[in-house]
């Protein structure tokens, strides 16, 4: 995650975006929206400034962060993510990718990876989740009908 804080301030610097915060407030933050995203945690309770709150809590223990500051660096938990998916299926010869959508629940659509390593061990990752708004159909996940 450092390696992915560093680039990201790299990319920064190149933007002519100046940057005040240390290298240890970027991790804390990232750390702390990976932590959300995966725990299923609505950022909106860092915005909370109730004396007992979440977001109290971590000001005691020197973590400034409200829901902008931490949801913001959702690309690059989602960037460091793929890149450790890359370096985990590496060359992986056997790879299956499965798709699969719930179109009568909840109209979504994912896919996964699936891979077996020399160890015999199956191991997968969700790559991608889509929700649609209104109905899955071929208008709303883009498909033309040359017909």
């Amino acid at each position: 995650m450092e390696r992915a804080i560093l680039q990201n301030r790299a990319q920064q610097y190149d933007n002519g975006v100046g940057v005040r915060r240390t290298i240890a407030t970027d991790m804390s933050r990232l750390h702390l929206c990976k932590a959300f995203l995966l725990g299923n945690i609505g950022f909106n309770c860092l915005d909370d400034t109730n004396p007992f709150s979440l977001s109290t809590l971590l000001g005691y223990h020197g973590i400034d962060a409200s829901s902008r500051t931490v949801s913001d660096l959702i690309p690059l938990v989602l960037s460091n993510e793929i890149e450790e998916i890359k370096i985990e299926i590496g060359s992986q010869m056997k790879l299956s990718v499965i798709f699969d959508a719930t179109p009568d629940r909840g109209q979504a659509f994912g896919v996964v990876l699936r891979w077996m390593t020399t160890t015999l061990e199956i191991h997968h990752r969700c790559i991608s989740l889509i929700f649609y708004d209104t109905s899955f159909d071929a208008d709303a996940i883009g498909i033309v009908d040359f017909d």
